[in-house]
């Protein structure tokens, strides 16, 4: 089957958005990300939209947004962290293209996040940068939650050291080969 649409998931901090950047560059392909395209079409932050309509509020406008994005061809569309958390986003995101799982360990999206300070997962409730233990209670847990869906792509790629150009050459072969 030939592919016109891939879809990246994985935790924050995966590579999603270096990644999708990369790929759609040398295909000659558009880029989008679920959560800054989400953020443009409601002209507010992602973190305004949770703290106004709620997690549920939110993963609904994420949906329509999937929605949207799941029409264009030539697409690299890199997921929110959550996305796949809805089993409607599943089907859509299955039944319009090909996903790929960018697969990292809990310790290397700690030290990936870590130097990002507007994480709100790394932040206690004053704005402030909590401690290693704290965060990564935070990370493992919210991966557990989350890993379910993301292993059900139809590949995932493991990254933990590997240099982010070989990763993404290895990751453009395999994709030219799903397209074509």
């Amino acid at each position: 089957m030939r592919y016109s649409r891939i879809y990246f998931t994985g935790f924050m901090g995966s590579g999603k958005s270096t990644l999708g950047r990369i790929v759609a560059n040398t295909l000659g392909w558009d880029y989008f990300d679920i959560d800054t395209e989400t953020e443009k079409s409601e002209g507010i932050s992602i973190k305004e939209i949770f703290a106004l309509r709620g997690e549920e509020g939110f993963r609904k406008t994420e949906t329509e947004m999937l929605r949207h994005l799941s029409q264009t061809d030539k697409a690299i569309i890199a997921l929110g962290g959550g996305t796949l958390l809805r089993d409607e986003n599943i089907h859509i995101v299955k039944s319009t293209g090909y996903l790929i799982y960018l697969k990292v360990s809990t310790a290397i999206i700690y030290e990936r996040l870590s130097h990002k300070t507007n994480r709100p997962l790394l932040l206690d409730e004053n704005g402030l940068l909590i401690s290693r233990e704290e965060a990564m209670k935070r990370i493992e847990n919210l991966f557990s939650e989350r890993e379910p869906g993301y292993l059900r792509a139809d590949r995932i790629f493991e990254q933990n050291r590997i240099p982010v150009g070989i990763f993404a050459d290895n990751l453009i072969k395999f994709i030219k080969k799903v397209i074509h």
